[in-house]
């Protein structure tokens, strides 16, 4: 996972925090003040899907 994130949006996860959504099963990796990362995985765990966080508090 480290490597996509970094490959493909410029983010080392070494200082992120994993949580698990507990409702869509996404795995959040969050860090204070740093985009966060959403990911999912397929059942044998390839990674299926992969974004970054919108934060709606910065909405217009």
């Amino acid at each position: 996972m480290t490597p996509v994130a970094k490959q493909v949006f410029g983010i080392d996860l070494k200082s992120y925090e994993l949580k698990i959504d507990p409702d869509w099963g996404d795995c959040i990796f969050a860090s204070k003040g740093k985009p966060s990362l959403v990911a999912k995985f397929d059942n044998k765990g390839n990674l299926s899907r992969i974004h970054l966080a919108v934060d709606s508090n910065n909405r217009k």
